[in-house]
């Protein structure tokens, strides 16, 4: 009678290892091509919306997508790409292959040449970054230079303008000071240096403080109202003096209906962050602040710093950030868009 006991126990745990080890190879609804939003990543998963939170990030549009790229969150630093075919709930992807680039965040991001690149920012234990990478598909990562021929530096402008791409100021990263200097390359990885930023300038030390409106590469210095242009990347001009715009740091920018936006940030005088709107002339020597909808408590991204902008499907999109400056539990995961500045949707999550 114990024999018989025993070969049914026996049998009984036959049974559950088998059953356990047909549910650990059963393929994941989040894998591969399964994913609910459709989008066709290899080796992707889709999610509600990129995640984790997180705050000084880079956002572009490549190949009909919006991408999230890095950024600082809770956990820590990061280094993983997520993409959108619609910017909406249950329409992110995360690639899950590998990133050779190391975490970071306060770097440079910008589209050029058939691919997504990013170049400096800061890593782990201080560790600023002078490398330049590049990717056309954001699964494969390819470095362009391991130490590029500026010195490491956050913060930096990274823009595509004259069919080249400029690094423009940022923080360096040995004297821990803003820096002045432009450089220019055509491929990313031979650099030239191009005139530094003008003394009365001051500095470019975020990376939304440039955008390129037409033929005219358009910067607000850091800290400031002021407006500078230039139409070659060498000479530049200032083309308005103490606009409307509160001074501020930690903001965002994109180019939208041919004009240039900037949105909220930090108040350089009393540190309280906003959520406001501007937009400007074709020029970009003449500000205006929108007027937001109100459509209740859910109708307006909150005030922050540190969120990204990008212009996708015919809207302003803004996406994550963080709203205070001291509670890291407070980022954002969220991104919000708007086809006139004025009324906002939140699109995830």
């Amino acid at each position: 009678m114990q024999d018989k006991k025993n070969i049914y126990l026996s049998l009984g745990l036959v049974v559950l290892v088998i059953i356990f080890v047909v549910f650990m190879k059963a393929p994941n609804s989040k894998q591969g091509n399964n994913n609910v939003g459709g989008d066709d990543l290899t080796a992707a998963a889709a999610e509600k919306c990129f995640a984790p939170a997180r705050a000084e990030h880079a956002s572009l549009v490549f190949n009909n997508k919006i991408w999230v790229l890095g950024g600082t969150s809770t956990g820590g630093l990061l280094n993983d790409v997520w993409s959108s075919t619609t910017g909406t709930a249950n329409h992110w992807s995360k690639v899950t292959a590998p990133i050779p680039w190391s975490a970071r965040t306060q770097f440079g991001a910008t589209v050029y040449g058939g691919k997504m690149w990013i170049a400096g920012g800061l890593a782990a234990n201080a560790g600023y970054k002078n490398d330049v990478w590049s990717s056309n598909d954001g699964i494969t990562w390819t470095q362009a230079t391991s130490a590029a021929a500026w010195t490491p530096r956050s913060n930096l402008a990274l823009v595509t303008f004259n069919n080249k791409m400029w690094v423009i100021g940022g923080v360096d990263g040995v004297s821990i000071t803003p820096a002045n200097q432009v450089w220019w390359s055509n491929d990313g990885v031979t650099w030239n240096p191009a005139p530094n930023l003008p003394a009365n300038m001051y500095y470019i030390k975020n990376k939304s403080d440039v955008m390129v409106l037409g033929n005219t590469m358009v910067a607000r210095p850091s800290d400031t109202s002021n407006f500078w242009s230039t139409t070659d990347g060498t000479t530049w001009t200032q083309i308005a003096t103490n606009t409307p715009i509160v001074a501020r740091t930690g903001t965002t920018s994109t180019v939208f209906n041919n004009v240039g936006w900037i949105l909220g940030g930090m108040n350089s005088f009393n540190l309280s962050l906003m959520n406001d709107v501007w937009s400007s002339n074709p020029a970009g020597n003449v500000w205006n602040q929108g007027v937001i909808t109100s459509g209740g408590p859910n109708s307006m991204w909150a005030p922050r710093y540190g969120q990204s902008a990008v212009t996708f499907n015919g809207k302003i999109w803004v996406l994550g950030g963080s709203g205070s400056m001291n509670n890291s539990n407070t980022l954002f995961k969220d991104a919000w868009s708007s086809a006139d500045g004025s009324t906002w949707t939140r699109s995830c999550p």
